[in-house]
């Protein structure tokens, strides 16, 4: 028996846009999958329709999360738009009335947005059918690499989404009935990512020279001081400070040092910083520090450990390369290197010409 969407939102109190997409296809998909009465192509038809479907709805979604994620000046530009061809569009006085979008946000390519959001639920229904005998993935099939239209191919036959999976009057109410609570969980659906950034450390430029000039001088977040051991860190490249002018006393709930809790903040308890004054790479996790050794090298491929040279540096591919491999599989713990109490860590650092070995 098919619900409409007034229906679904009496019966869970939740609008079909608020669904999480993937829970929803999962559940879908289990009364189908695990229904031994289905001949497997019966199988596929239908759970290819409801891919179809969902896979409009979860569109839909990331189209209105792009909206809510615009700055004014954008979101007004396309409500213009929007307006224009449909003026009894409910979402545009939604978006419009929405408080919580500011003039200085970088502009949103919804577009982008709703590529990424298909293309992410299309790679795991494809797992998922794979997983549970569905339909096998081929054997050089590489899923993290493959596009939508590649995954909407082996899912459906077809690299077009049909447009007549989402049918004018389905759109209008799922819109319709999230626009009543824009005003409510506006700011709740803001701070949910369009896209997702790999967990991975950031580009570095290829001379330390430009990397020092650039983080140099710059003040600590916390504190509000220029640090005398500035770290950088690399995921989110912030600077901290190892100075005990950002020890707190916590109680013991909280790390004391600053470093410590941007790790927590930042890495859910490991991080990976650079030591500007060193040119070292320092891993921080559970109270603990290594020296994992500096991505920059001379010209001779050699490390100038604390700057005491005063060598130009450039940035080793073939140590970055390792340092990203390490960071992406995180085996610290599982290599040689030497995890020390991080009190110890800045007279590591300071000794640190002594501690390494070339």
């Amino acid at each position: 028996m098919r619900l409409s969407t007034r229906a679904v939102e009496r019966e869970t109190g939740t609008p079909v846009m608020l669904f999480d997409m993937k829970s929803a296809i999962t559940r879908l998909s289990s009364y189908v999958i695990t229904n031994d009465c289905l001949m497997n192509d019966d199988k596929i038809e239908l759970l290819s329709f409801i891919y179809e479907v969902v896979l409009w709805a979860a569109a839909v979604r990331s189209a209105l999360l792009a909206t809510l994620h615009m700055p004014i000046p954008q979101m007004k530009r396309l409500m213009r738009k929007v307006s224009a061809s449909s003026p009894s569009q409910p979402l545009s006085n939604a978006a419009q009335n929405d408080s919580s979008s500011s003039t200085d946000q970088d502009e949103v390519n919804p577009v982008e947005a709703m590529r990424y959001t298909c293309t992410d639920l299309s790679r795991y229904i494809g797992e998922l059918w794979h997983e549970c005998r569905i339909k096998r993935l081929p054997d050089n099939f590489k899923i993290g690499h493959t596009s939508l239209e590649q995954m909407h191919h082996f899912l459906t036959g077809s690299e077009q989404l049909s447009i007549s999976y989402l049918p004018a009057a389905s759109l209008n109410n799922w819109i319709k009935v999230i626009s009543r609570w824009i005003p409510f969980i506006a700011h709740t659906l803001k701070m949910e990512a369009l896209v997702w950034r790999r967990f991975t450390i950031l580009e570095l430029p290829t001379n330390y020279d430009d990397l020092f000039s650039r983080f140099f001088g710059r003040s600590c977040l916390s504190c509000g001081t220029i640090p005398r051991n500035p770290f950088i860190c690399l995921l989110c490249s912030e600077v901290v400070c190892l100075d005990s002018c950002c020890v707190t006393s916590t109680g013991g709930m909280v790390p004391d040092n600053e470093v410590e809790r941007h790790a927590i903040q930042c890495g859910s308890g490991v991080a990976c910083f650079l030591s500007l004054n060193t040119s070292l790479i320092v891993i921080v996790t559970r109270h603990k520090a290594a020296l994992w050794g500096s991505v920059y090298l001379d010209i001779h491929g050699e490390e100038d450990r604390n700057l005491r040279r005063g060598k130009p540096l450039f940035l080793s591919a073939r140590r970055f390369a390792r340092l990203r491999s390490d960071w992406v599989r995180q085996s610290f713990e599982q290599q040689s290197m030497s995890f020390f109490t991080f009190d110890h860590l800045p007279t590591f650092l300071r000794d640190a010409h002594y501690v390494l070995s070339s």
